[in-house]
């Protein structure tokens, strides 16, 4: 089983996430990892 979770580390400042499938935690971290994906994650959800 996966859950879903989006972290902020206070120490150095990066984000981590983790998902409830792992097929669908695969897909995001590929489209996050790419310009659009992490414009996504800065405007939508942090």
């Amino acid at each position: 089983m996966w859950y879903v979770y989006i972290l902020r580390s206070q120490k150095d400042g990066k984000t981590y996430i983790a998902l409830k499938s792992e097929e669908k935690a695969r897909a995001l971290e590929k489209y996050l990892k790419i310009g659009s994906g992490n414009a996504f994650l800065k405007k939508r959800i942090l």
